[in-house]
């Protein structure tokens, strides 16, 4: 399919910037594709793999937005004091009200890596013209992105890493009391009330809103790396449970791929599970959606 790709302009005072790859004859009534920062990297992605993904999809017929939040490559700063953490959902806001002017579409697709998955959340919980999500490796989804979930899974790993190596107890061997009262600290830290309470109360909050955006029709995809720790954020919202909206919730993990994909084929193995989650928005019928072996559970 012989493919369109153009700079664009958008948003308050044209300060944002973003390339458009679509195919020549698009059609409006199929969702568009936002495919949001991963961080303060360039649209470009970890290693240019949006533009490969981009690509693919505007192969298949979608119109694919790739751009960058203010501030983040070339676009402008912001000029007044809306945080980044608000300002993020209303610049995407911001991409669709564009597309939908310029190019008649008035549903989309979200997705992104890291901060990409929590900007595509959160502004899918602000506008129902969102129906699809693509959460590849997100680091939290918690409101203000201060999630107790993350910094009790950051100790957990650090004090089972200290656990595990033999300098360590090297170095408790030889100054025992040095020692003693950091491991007491970490390992009360891992059980404290507080920090349990925190956890589930983000849990709770997360997967609540996650159920709503099922229940409203929004098909969620979490992407994972294999030897990224993302899975165990998602693992302590998804044991919440979502009741019957769990079926429009699916899962898939990319086998020996980095958080940011660093090698060709942890790339190709992504953009494969993209482009097959996102074909099913080429079909009408909710069953297909779930189809082509990516499945709710």
């Amino acid at each position: 399919m012989p493919l369109n790709e153009d700079a664009v302009l958008f948003g308050a005072g044209r300060s944002l910037v973003g390339i458009l790859s679509h195919p020549a004859d698009f059609d409006p009534a199929r969702p568009a594709v936002l495919l949001l920062n991963a961080g303060l990297m360039h649209r470009a992605g970890p290693y240019r793999v949006y533009v490969k993904l981009a690509r693919q999809l505007a192969s298949l017929g979608f119109l694919v937005l790739r751009f960058d939040f203010s501030g983040v490559g070339d676009s402008l700063r912001r000029e007044d004091d809306v945080p980044q953490n608000r300002a993020n959902p209303l610049e995407t806001l911001e991409a669709m009200d564009y597309l939908e002017a310029a190019w008649g579409t008035r549903q989309f697709l979200s997705m992104g890596i890291c901060r990409g998955a929590w900007v595509s959340f959160a502004t899918a919980c602000q506008d129902p013209r969102l129906i699809g999500l693509a959460l590849i490796n997100p680091d939290t989804l918690a409101d203000d992105r201060q999630s107790a979930i993350r910094s009790h899974l950051h100790t957990r790993s650090a004090v089972v890493g200290s656990l595990t190596r033999f300098s360590t107890w090297l170095r408790v061997l030889r100054r025992p009391s040095h020692y003693r009262a950091q491991f007491a600290m970490l390992i009360s830290h891992l059980g404290s009330p507080l920090q349990r309470g925190a956890r589930l109360t983000e849990a709770d909050q997360v997967a609540t809103r996650l159920g709503s955006l099922a229940a409203r029709g929004v098909d969620t995809l979490f992407l994972f790396s294999e030897r990224d720790s993302s899975h165990d954020y998602v693992a302590a919202i998804i044991e919440r449970g979502f009741g019957e909206a769990s079926d429009r919730i699916a899962l898939e993990v990319i086998p020996d791929a980095t958080h940011i994909f660093i090698t060709l084929a942890s790339q190709r193995s992504m953009a494969d599970a993209v482009e097959r989650w996102a074909a099913r928005f080429t079909r009408g019928d909710s069953a297909a959606r779930r189809a082509d072996g990516i499945t709710g559970r």
